[in-house]
């Protein structure tokens, strides 16, 4: 894969890219494969539509180590990449599995409130979709380009909305019309992959078939990643969704793994105030 300029340009500049093709034809098949195998439910025919967080799933250590995320990541950060263990992949076959809302995927997700919108420092937490979906499945994901460091009318709108109008806001003509004017819809291919910084709003688009798709976080050793992880890890009150778990796999054996790659970053050993993070409760956590 040839690095491209333009691909930087567009991630800086829009808060996301996308690059067409990234895996080829036979990475696709073995990376289609892995979903298949490990949501496939071990004593029963039963497909789990989600299954997190990657690092439970020795199969997936590979991937996460990735040569080619790897090397545009540092293409992009300059060297200095992270792995933010915020990771799932999906097998989904029903739409209302599919989580279609516009959100952010930061710690601070109110527009200009906290670390993550420090001007001295840009926000540089990158979210990796790679998606697998089926032929002609007409699925991707939706984004409203420059959300991560502009739009701010747009920003307090979506939240004012989805916190005191909540009928508007999930009413499908609402929806339409304000996707027309303000979001940007990405179909994807088998293969194709959709780099975006996590405080930019997105959200998924419907599939007409299997939505299989796979998400990992990676970012430079800041205060950005560090309050990424203290958000996830230590925060929300679904925290185990995202930490390794020792009694599935040997969690030295794992880091281990990410220290080869050099993505190894520590995982924080206590629960730390995030400046501007207020959280009351768990519906507040996973909007």
């Amino acid at each position: 894969m040839k690095l491209n300029q333009e691909h930087k340009k567009q991630l800086i500049e829009k808060g996301y890219c996308v690059i067409k093709n990234f895996f080829n034809e036979e990475e696709v098949a073995f990376l289609k494969d892995l979903l298949k195998t490990n949501h496939t439910h071990k004593n029963s025919n039963n497909i789990l539509k989600e299954i997190k967080p990657l690092a439970n799933f020795p199969d997936y250590w590979d991937l996460i180590s990735n040569k080619k995320i790897l090397s545009f990541l540092r293409f992009f950060l300059n060297e200095d990449v992270c792995y933010l263990h915020n990771s799932h992949s999906v097998y989904q076959e029903d739409n209302l599995d599919i989580d279609t809302n516009w959100h952010r995927d930061n710690a601070c997700r109110v527009y200009g409130v906290g670390p993550d919108w420090d001007t001295n420092l840009p926000y540089d937490v990158v979210r990796v979709g790679i998606y697998l979906p089926d032929h002609k499945s007409n699925t991707g994901l939706s984004v409203i380009p420059k959300t991560h460091n502009s739009k701010k009318f747009i920003c307090k709108l979506l939240r004012y909305l989805r916190s005191n109008q909540k009928r508007i806001y999930h009413s499908r003509l609402f929806k339409s019309i304000f996707n027309f004017f303000f979001g940007k819809k990405i179909f994807v291919n088998e293969g194709d992959c959709i780099f975006f910084l996590a405080n930019l709003f997105h959200a998924a688009l419907p599939s007409r078939g299997l939505r299989k798709a796979i998400f990992l976080s990676y970012g430079r050793n800041n205060k950005h990643s560090l309050n990424y992880l203290n958000y996830y890890l230590k925060h929300r009150v679904d925290s185990s969704n995202f930490i390794p778990d020792p009694k599935k796999i040997d969690l030295q054996k794992f880091n281990q793994h990410l220290i080869k790659n050099n993505i190894f970053i520590d995982t924080p050993k206590e629960k730390i105030d995030i400046h501007g993070l207020k959280i009351k409760n768990f519906k507040n956590l996973v909007n």
